[in-house]
């Protein structure tokens, strides 16, 4: 019988896939076609990782100045807390301690507000036009203290915080 010709009267014609190309039989021959595969292109690869660490890389670094922006603009000192004296080693370090009383719902400073410390309950403190303030404390980074806030047309309040970090208190109005 002629290649390419059928018995009777039809094509016998099977085809198969395997992993190394296509496997075709007709007419009783078996013909393997290796697939034409090329090596995965490393560099593209290497190419697109890097696109992504860097895009990555750059999201994180916005993310972080912008942190850093309103937490300045917020008036959060994020520095080491100041020493003023130690007058002896029996004693314990005299340390500055800075803030802001802020409004609850405007976020605006609450100027000619009263502070008062568990440390220092004699020394009364007034913050400033923006709410600010500042104060002298004695006793040890990072020991608990705790501050009393009154302001006129808002409800007192009384917060713990660690000495030597800033403190950020909200009022709510009367």
């Amino acid at each position: 019988m002629a290649k390419g010709s059928s018995k009777k009267g039809s094509n016998v014609s099977q085809k198969a896939e395997t992993n190394s190309g296509n496997v075709y039989q007709a007419n009783g021959n078996i013909i393997i076609k290796e697939s034409e595969t090329k090596p995965p292109d490393k560099t593209k690869w290497l190419s697109t990782t890097q696109s992504v660490v860097t895009i990555l890389g750059t999201m994180v670094a916005i993310i972080i100045g912008v942190f850093i922006t309103i937490s300045e603009k917020l008036g959060c000192n994020t520095s080491k807390p100041t020493i003023v004296k130690n007058d002896s080693i029996d004693k314990k370090p005299i340390i500055l301690i800075t803030g802001i009383i802020r409004d609850r719902k405007t976020k605006n400073g609450v100027p000619n507000a009263y502070i008062t410390s568990d440390i220092n309950l004699k020394d009364t403190v007034i913050t400033n036009s923006d709410g600010t303030f500042q104060f002298e404390a004695s006793g040890n980074v990072g020991q608990s203290i705790r501050v009393y806030v009154q302001a006129d047309s808002y409800h007192s309040r009384n917060e713990y915080h660690s000495l030597g970090l800033p403190i950020d208190i909200e009022l709510d109005k009367r």
